[in-house]
């Protein structure tokens, strides 16, 4: 689901499961299990009985596959809420450092305090710099004083990265 946040996420599944019949399967997965335990208990007490979730979400998944040793459905990193910003599940790198475009996966929150966008950044880059933009650098750096509102949307949902031509 496109959603910012896990409560937006209920509303467009409010809309998807609208027509559907409370006899048919429901099929969810998330990140940890987490959500779907909540968002799974909500289609019940709506009488939807046929609510199936993949236990523990893609974190466990990602761990049985490893363990043993089986071709995984899912490709490339899981993002995690905690410090890792993301575990690997296959070696696949479906994303692009937001700095130059190289193929990376790898998470980090913007140094500016008044920002901590939470961005994809490559080890090259991230030598160079830690931050999301030359006006967060420029912030960190003393030159100008930050005058941004603050932004939710900003944080979740970087700008496109700029292509070069």
């Amino acid at each position: 689901m496109d959603v910012d946040t896990f409560r937006e996420g209920m509303d467009v599944m409010e809309d998807l499961i609208g027509s559907r019949s409370k006899e048919q399967d429901i099929y969810m997965y998330c990140t940890g299990g987490i959500r779907c335990s909540v968002a799974g208990s909500y289609l019940r007490n709506k009488g939807y009985q046929r609510v199936k979730m993949l236990k523990g979400g893609v974190t466990a998944y990602g761990h049985y596959v490893q363990l043993q040793n089986k071709p995984s459905l899912f490709r490339g990193k899981n993002f995690t809420f905690d410090g890792r910003r993301g575990e690997r599940v296959t070696d696949d790198v479906l994303s692009f450092c937001h700095q130059c475009g190289a193929p990376c996966d790898s998470m980090t929150n913007c140094i500016n305090t008044r920002c901590h966008l939470l961005f994809i950044l490559c080890e090259q880059c991230r030598a160079k710099t830690r931050t999301c933009s030359q006006m967060c650098q420029d912030t960190v750096d003393g030159k100008v004083q930050w005058t941004a509102e603050y932004d939710y949307h900003r944080q979740i949902r970087p700008p496109p990265l700029k292509q070069a031509v």
